[in-house]
């Protein structure tokens, strides 16, 4: 990846969340405080743009997954026959595990931040969260 700075507008829309969520995150962590970390925005509109390393983790993550190489996707029907050829105990897995992520998608669309979705889920799954670090 080339780009290292990004604008509060970028942010928040690989975030998936407003504007004015990140200004205030920006604000309360002390970001425009961070040598080296933050500059004036050159051109039309001014503003700040921040350095990679102060973004939330699931922008950066995502930063990092759309620059690898993009894998062609499986068939749809290829998918379904690989899923349809496992054992049961493995589809009962397999959809217990979608499950947990549905429940942590819809908590994030209604407003919930991603660790508190994550968290609740856990919890109501009976499952253990994922560390950041780990595999």
């Amino acid at each position: 990846m080339t780009q290292k700075f990004f604008t509060a507008a970028e942010i928040a829309e690989m975030h998936g969340s407003s504007l004015r969520y990140i200004n205030q995150l920006a604000a309360r962590q002390g970001w425009r405080k961070q040598t080296g970390k933050a500059q004036k925005r050159a051109g039309r509109g001014g503003g700040w743009e921040y350095h990679l390393d102060l973004l939330p983790e699931i922008v950066r993550t995502r930063l990092a997954v759309s620059s690898e190489p993009v894998e062609k996707p499986k068939d749809r029907n290829e998918s379904w026959q690989h899923f349809e050829g496992l054992s049961k105990a493995r589809k009962e897995a397999c959809e217990r595990r979608l499950k947990v992520v549905d429940a942590v998608d819809q908590l994030i669309k209604g407003g919930m931040t991603e660790t508190a979705a994550t968290s609740y889920a856990a919890n109501k799954f009976s499952v253990a969260q994922k560390r950041e670090g780990m595999a």
